[in-house]
């Protein structure tokens, strides 16, 4: 384990968090406190909870944000992540719009959200379920 401003190197992944362990015996990293994970392709994951298998392939992250590097943006609840392909965002919202800078809690031009929203990436698609399109925070089609 460690602890205070962590960092883990992997295949052109980092992680940074305030406090993490590794075990050997189920090879499983469990990361906690001010997480962020940037990929091999831009793609950063800022969470609170973050447990992965060893090779990042399958894990879960708690209270997370996305942000990639064509500047799509998700938020969710919670994530799964499995078979290094599937991840499922639980309370999910996706958009391509900026946050605002005077008030970056104000609501995007538009959004979309999900109770789950499924993302596969061999497919490059998100599957939406029980979806909202929303303008300026304002629902306009379920």
């Amino acid at each position: 384990s460690a602890v205070g401003n962590v960092q883990l190197f992997y295949n052109g992944t980092s992680v940074e968090a305030d406090r993490v362990v590794y075990d050997q015996k189920t090879k499983r990293l469990h990361a906690e406190g001010n997480i962020r994970m940037t990929d091999a392709d831009g793609k950063i994951t800022y969470a609170e909870i973050l447990d992965l298998s060893d090779d990042y392939r399958d894990g879960f992250v708690d209270s997370l944000r996305v942000d990639t590097a064509d500047q799509t943006r998700m938020a969710a609840s919670r994530s799964d992540r499995s078979n290094g392909n599937y991840t499922v965002f639980e309370n999910g919202v996706y958009t391509a719009c900026a946050p605002c800078k005077d008030d970056p809690k104000k609501p995007p031009l538009w959004q979309v959200k999900g109770a789950r929203i499924i993302h596969d990436q061999q497919e490059k698609m998100l599957y939406f379920e029980t979806a909202q399109l929303e303008f300026f925070g304002v629902p306009i089609a379920y």
